[in-house]
C-alpha cells in the first residue's frame, strides 16, 4: 500500500511545518457531509478509473482510508481520496471509512489533495504539470522539497516545470495525446513556429520515434530545407540502430563473444577459464560489470 500524503508532505512557507501534528483518528462518515470542491483533480463518477475503482472495492472492500478535515457545523472537507469517494459514491455507500486529521489548515488542504494524487499516479500528465506548478508557484515550495514531497526524481519534475512553458502548439498534441512527453521536448526547440508545425505532422502522420524526432530536430537546426531534415534526421536515426555494438568483452577471460552468448553480467556462459569452480559465476570482474551496467541503464 503506497504511502498517504500526510507522510510524504514536507513543508513551507504557510503550511504549518513547526506545529506539531495531532495523530489522525479513525471514523465511519456520511458522505453527504464530505465536501469535496476543494480537490484539484479529474472529475466524474463514470470516468474510466472511478468504475475500475468501484469494481475493486466492490469486490476487496476499501484497502486504504479517505482523509478529511474537519469544517463548520459537523461537516468535513476531503483532503486526499477523490477518487475512492467517487467509487464509493457510485456503489451507493452512504458512509464511508475515513481519518480525520485536524492538522490540516485550509490553506494546505489542496497541497496536500495534489501530492496524495501525484503519489497514487491518480492524475494525467497536464494534471501534473499543473499540480507542480502550484506547489512551486502558490505554495513557495522547491524542487527539492517537491521531489521529496511526491517521491519522485528531480529530472521528474524538472520536466513537468519545463513543460509548462512549452509552446502553445506543442501542448495541445503532448496533452491530446498525439506525442509523447519526449517528442514535444524535442520539437519545443524549434524557435520558426512554421518549421514547429512540420515537424509535428511528421511525428504524428510519420509515426517518428523520439530518436528519429531528436535527430530531425538536430539536422534541422543546420538547414532550413525540412524535407531534407528528415531524411538525415531518419537516415542518422536508423544508422546508429543498425550500428549499435553486438559484442562485448567476458570480464574474467577478455574473450569477445556476442552479447547472446553472455550472461547478463557479461561473462562467458560456458567455457570460461576463469569462472569459479564453485558457483559457476565470475569473481570480482563479473560483479564490477553488473553494477556498471546496472548504472549505465
Amino acid at each position: 500500500m503506497q504511502k498517504s500524503a500526510e507522510a510524504h508532505m514536507v513543508t513551507g512557507p504557510g503550511m504549518n511545518g513547526n506545529k506539531p501534528k495531532p495523530k489522525p483518528v479513525f471514523a465511519l462518515i456520511a458522505i453527504s457531509k464530505i465536501d469535496d470542491t476543494k480537490q484539484m483533480v479529474r472529475s466524474g463518477k463514470d470516468d474510466d478509473h472511478v468504475i475500475e475503482l468501484s469494481n475493486s472495492i466492490s469486490v476487496h472492500g476499501l484497502l486504504e482510508p479517505i482523509v478529511v478535515t474537519p469544517a463548520q457545523d459537523g461537516a468535513y472537507t476531503l483532503v486526499a481520496g477523490y477518487h475512492r469517494l467517487q467509487a464509493c459514491q457510485r456503489l451507493g455507500w452512504k458512509t464511508i471509512p475515513s481519518m480525520i486529521n485536524t492538522g490540516i489548515t485550509a490553506e494546505n488542504i489542496r497541497s496536500v489533495a495534489l501530492v496524495e494524487n501525484i503519489i497514487r499516479r491518480d492524475m494525467s500528465l497536464e494534471e501534473e504539470i499543473l499540480a507542480i506548478k502550484t506547489l512551486q508557484d502558490q505554495d513557495k515550495l522547491s524542487v527539492s522539497q517537491i521531489t521529496q514531497a511526491v517521491g519522485r526524481s528531480r529530472a521528474w519534475v524538472m520536466r513537468r516545470i519545463a513543460a509548462d512553458s512549452m509552446p502553445d502548439d506543442v501542448r495541445v498534441h503532448l496533452f491530446s495525446g498525439g506525442i509523447t512527453l519526449g517528442a514535444a521536448e524535442s520539437i519545443a526547440t524549434i524557435h520558426a513556429p512554421e518549421a514547429r508545425a512540420l515537424v509535428m505532422a511528421e511525428a504524428i502522420n510519420g509515426r517518428r520515434t523520439e530518436a528519429e524526432l531528436k535527430q530531425i530536430v538536430e539536422v534541422l537546426a543546420k538547414t532550413p530545407n525540412i524535407a531534407e531534415a528528415v531524411e538525415v534526421g531518419v537516415q542518422n536515426a536508423e544508422y546508429q540502430q543498425r550500428n549499435q555494438k553486438h559484442t562485448a568483452a567476458c570480464e574474467a577471460c577478455g574473450t569477445e563473444q556476442y552479447r547472446w552468448n553472455l550472461r547478463p553480467v557479461f561473462v562467458c556462459s560456458t567455457g570460461c577459464p576463469n569462472t569459479s569452480s564453485t558457483g559457476g559465476e565470475h569473481g570480482a570482474g563479473a560483479q564490477a560489470t553488473q553494477t556498471k551496467d546496472t548504472e549505465n541503464a
